[in-house]
This record gives C-alpha cells, sequence and structure tokens, in this order.
C-alpha cells in the first residue's frame, strides 16, 4: 500500500482532525501569497505597527494598501482545499481548524467562528486600537475614502486597523492557547498550504506530531517539518483533494465513502460501498437561492398533456393499488402541482408538501394512505432525513410511490444527461431501493425504468 492509499485510511479512521492552513490553499482562490517571488511583499514593504500608530503617512500608505486588496478579497471563490475541510466539518470529523491565512475564507466557506483560530488574524474585521471595538470590515472598506486621510473610530475617534497581526505586533495569547489545545487533542493534523517556516505558527504541528497525532504536510515545496511528518505528499492541493476523493459519510446510510465514482468538468460524485447511493458532496451544492431559481424556470402545470401523460407512469400503478376515498400527500409537488390534481380528479383527496412552493409544515404531521415524489428524490440534500420522515408518515398497507431516472453503471453515467442539472444531488440505483426496502422492511415494486413503489407492511 503506498502513502497515499495509507494516509486516506487514516483519514477514514480519524475522528478529530485539525487542519492547519497557509497561503497555498489561498493562492488557488486567486489570493497571492506574501513571501513567495511575485508575492505581495516583493511588491509593498510591510508597516510595522509603531510606524502605523506614529506616522500618519504611514497609516495612509497602509490604507491604500488593504482598499486595493480588498476587492480581491472579496470576490475570492472557495478552492478545492477549503472545500474539503469544510466537508469534513459537516461530518462530525473536524474540530479545528488553526489558519495563518487572514482572508476569511474559511469562514466564508462555512465553517463557524468558534472551530477557527485567525493566528495572524483576519481581514474580515476593523479594530479600534483604542477603545477596541470591532466591526465588519466591508463597513469600512467597501466605500473607503482616502482624501481626507486614514479612517477613525466613529465611537472614540481612534485609529482604525485591519484586525490582522501587524510586523513587530504580538500573537493573541487566547488565540495561541486555542490553537495549542487543538494541537494537543487531535488524532490527526493536516498542514495543508504552509511553508511551515513562521514562529510561532509553525509549532503546532509539532506539538501535535509530540502528543501523538499523525501528522500530515501536504505542500509544493520542502518544509522544515518533512522528517518529523507521517506522510509528505508534495503536491498541488486541488489536483491532491481530486486525487483522495473526498472522505465523507453517505447522505442515505451514513456509512464512510472511500471512492470516487466520476468527475466532470464541474462536479464530483461519490458511491456509497454500502447503499450504493450515488451522490455529490455538499461543497458542490448550489445554494438555496440559486437552486431556487432553476426550479421557477420549470413550466409543469396541469393543462399541459404531454406533462400529464409522462406523470401517468407514476399515476396509473399507484391509482391500481389505492382504494377508493384514500388519502394522499404530493411531495416535492413544485411550482406547478399537478400529479396531486390528477389524483383529485380521480376522487381522492391530497396534501401537497414542497420545501420552495408549498412549505406547510402541518402536512408533515399527518398519516396517508399514499405518497408520491415524482423527480423529487434526485434533489434531496438529507436523503435520510427526508426519506425516513414520509415512511413514517405513511399508514400500514399504504404505498409510497417514487419516479427518477437509475444509475446504470459507470459508463452509462460518464455519459449521463441526468447529471447535468445541478440541482440533481442525489442519484439511486435497484440497488439503492432495495437497500431502503430493507431498512424499512417494505414491500418493493419495480415499474419500468423509472418507477419504484414500496408498500408499508400491515
Amino acid at each position: 500500500m503506498d502513502d497515499f492509499k495509507k494516509f486516506r485510511s487514516v483519514l477514514v479512521k480519524s475522528k478529530r482532525i485539525v487542519g492547519f492552513t497557509g497561503a497555498g490553499i489561498s493562492t488557488e482562490s486567486g489570493i497571492p501569497d506574501y513571501r513567495s517571488q511575485g508575492g505581495i511583499w516583493e511588491k509593498f514593504q510591510p508597516v510595522y505597527l509603531d510606524e502605523f500608530i506614529a506616522d500618519e503617512s504611514k497609516r495612509l500608505l497602509y490604507w491604500q494598501r488593504k482598499k486595493a486588496l480588498w476587492q480581491g478579497i472579496k470576490r475570492a471563490g472557495l478552492s478545492k482545499t477549503h472545500i474539503f475541510f469544510k466537508e469534513l466539518y459537516d461530518n462530525g470529523r473536524l474540530f479545528g481548524m488553526i489558519t495563518q491565512n487572514i482572508d476569511g475564507l474559511h469562514e466564508k466557506s462555512g465553517l463557524p467562528k468558534d472551530v477557527i483560530v485567525n493566528l495572524h488574524g483576519t481581514n474580515l474585521e476593523v479594530i479600534c486600537l483604542e477603545c477596541g471595538d470591532i466591526t465588519p470590515a466591508s463597513e469600512t472598506l467597501d466605500d473607503l475614502n482616502l482624501d481626507n486621510g486614514p479612517p477613525l473610530c466613529a465611537k472614540c475617534g481612534g485609529l482604525l486597523k485591519p484586525n490582522t497581526i501587524s510586523f513587530g505586533q504580538n500573537l493573541i495569547p487566547e488565540d495561541l492557547r486555542r490553537a495549542e489545545e487543538m494541537a494537543l487533542s487531535c488524532d490527526l493534523m493536516i498542514a495543508a498550504g504552509s511553508t511551515l517556516v513562521v514562529q510561532p505558527a509553525a509549532s503546532f504541528p509539532i506539538i501535535a506530531k509530540n502528543n501523538g497525532a499523525v501528522l500530515a504536510i501536504i505542500t509544493k515545496s520542502d518544509t522544515p517539518l518533512d522528517n518529523n511528518a507521517d506522510f509528505v505528499f508534495h503536491e498541488k492541493l486541488g489536483e491532491f483533494i481530486d486525487n483522495m476523493s473526498t472522505i465523507l459519510r453517505c447522505p442515505l446510510c451514513s456509512s464512510l465513502v472511500p471512492e470516487s465514482y466520476h468527475r466532470d468538468k464541474r462536479r464530483q460524485y461519490l458511491q456509497c460501498t454500502e447503499c450504493s447511493l450515488v451522490f455529490v458532496p455538499p461543497g458542490y451544492h448550489l445554494s438555496a437561492e440559486k437552486e431556487k431559481a432553476e426550479y421557477d424556470l420549470h413550466r409543469n402545470s396541469p393543462d399541459d398533456a404531454g406533462y400529464r401523460n409522462f406523470l401517468k407512469g407514476l399515476f396509473t400503478p399507484m391509482h391500481e393499488r389505492i382504494r377508493p376515498g384514500s388519502q394522499g400527500l404530493d411531495f416535492g409537488c413544485g411550482p406547478g402541482p399537478t400529479l396531486s390534481v390528477m389524483f383529485e380528479e380521480a376522487g381522492f383527496s391530497m396534501a401537497l408538501y414542497d420545501h420552495f412552493y408549498a412549505n406547510d409544515c402541518e402536512s408533515l404531521t399527518k398519516k396517508y394512505d399514499f405518497i408520491t415524489a415524482t423527480e423529487v428524490v434526485e434533489h434531496l440534500h438529507n436523503p435520510a432525513g427526508d426519506l425516513n420522515m414520509l415512511w413514517t408518515l405513511l399508514k400500514p398497507g399504504g404505498y409510497f410511490g417514487i419516479m427518477t431516472k437509475q444509475v446504470v453503471d459507470k459508463e452509462a453515467f460518464s455519459r449521463w444527461h441526468y447529471t447535468q442539472d445541478q440541482t440533481h444531488v442525489c442519484f439511486f440505483s435497484l440497488a439503492t431501493f432495495q437497500w431502503l426496502a430493507g431498512l424499512w422492511q417494505g414491500e418493493l415494486k419495480v415499474i419500468g425504468n423509472d418507477v419504484i413503489i414500496f408498500r408499508k407492511r400491515d
């Protein structure tokens, strides 16, 4: 087994992971570093803290640089490494992030503030050196006008400064204490994109290693700690993360997912070895706003004869099974509920639920004789929570009908139009539905290529 496979095995087993990050993970987001050739310190001489306090011209120069860099920081997107650490956190594996970076991209990734130790401060905040008031940097930098001199505190008139550690300024003792506590408590520390030469920051990987943690270093160049590490990978971070295949828990059965299934130009796809679900890691999911914007483009309507004919694929076999007078729930009805209208026209009572268009939580407190989900399950961000909840809403003897395209094999998946829709994040196969039937101890009926009907035992 080579080092790469050994490291992946360690990553799967680790429960208390701490990240240690340097400029290398942010240069992949388009933010220049400070120390390398062509970096910021080659272009600008640093301003020391005592110079900043004593000399207004130095303060003005400092703020001019910050203003010039601010728009780039605001526009910067997340690198694959930021997403990698966020996914480890989402799956309960990452409990600390020690970073030398001041760009705020770990915060932008969604990591909670109490998980992050910004050893060198953050450009996302501005602090008053007199009264200590801290405000969002956008309030100062978005419309900063330096014609009247450097900005001053609105509360006390004191000197304002980005809440970063300047040359000649001591690191904050509480941040050092928290970082040491993380280093002493982790079972794996991943040092990514750092040259590991700046002290005292570079001491924390050694503290972790000396306390029994596994130490992995991932960076393009040699570091002074390479000989101390258990794993050393001199590679580009983005390529390493791609090869790694992000370690997650399956969103359906919670099993660990060690292998990649497919990758296209936009997203990665993983497959669970337990339930066979193929899914997109959370870091690639659209925001709720962008997801809804995609759904708003749908033009499904009860007046569309073609759409009605499509829905007959589920309507007809469900209609054959349910008793007269049955009450149903159309889950994920979308902006133009149609299947529910077809059942109502056939004499059945229907309730609706859709996260975006019919968010009636009361409908999720009742019991139903049948439940339908047409072209829904592929959109679920939390399939375990949603599907298990629906199963509990189904009365004994009731039917749960699902319509979705199914995974066949890797070759077909690589050419599949279904993956082109970025709102599709879960892809089910017959093996996955069989796993669900076993979990629920329900009866399973496969109808054609796209329709699955579960029956809840009496």
